[in-house]
């Protein structure tokens, strides 16, 4: 995981869940994993993608990217959404990258702003060697109602202004 993109306090240096005695994301994740992994025939492997305000109560949130792997099944990969209360990171919400489309290779968080997280997944396409994607989609997810769904685009148009 990615510790080093917690938001820091400019002068302590602690993340906010530390200075608050909270728990970090990087706690809450690998408390997930654990159970996640629990008795399934493939593995979850998690990546804290970056901090970003997605509920618009000025606090840094947390979005991660979930991969799970198996042979059975092949790989599927989640963006979870993860708010912060001042204290504790709790899981708003998950949702599906790209459906569970298998030529989806990595993903990558372009940014998030205004709520809006911009994810870029690197794909493969047909003639790509497995290990060298050269196709490129885009995907914006806002939080809302209890899940990530692609903003309408009136609110996209919005965020931009």
């Amino acid at each position: 995981m990615r510790a080093a993109l917690a938001p820091q306090d400019r002068v302590t240096g602690e993340t906010p869940a530390e200075a608050a005695g909270g728990t970090s994301l990087d706690t809450i994740i690998e408390q997930n994993l654990t159970r996640l992994n629990d008795g399934v025939d493939g593995e979850f492997a998690a990546e804290i993608a970056g901090y970003g305000d997605l509920d618009g109560d000025t606090r840094d949130d947390g979005v991660v990217f979930f991969t799970y792997e198996s042979e059975r099944l092949g790989t599927a990969r989640f963006i979870a959404a993860y708010l912060f209360d001042g204290e504790t990171y709790a899981l708003a919400a998950t949702k599906p990258l790209a459906g569970s489309d298998d030529s989806v290779h990595s993903t990558e968080l372009d940014d998030i702003e205004n709520g809006v997280i911009a994810v870029r997944l690197n794909v493969l396409e047909p003639g790509d060697a497995s290990c060298c994607p050269s196709g490129l989609r885009r995907q914006s997810l806002v939080l809302r109602g209890g899940q990530l769904v692609e903003p309408s685009p009136a609110a996209s148009a919005e965020s931009r202004s």
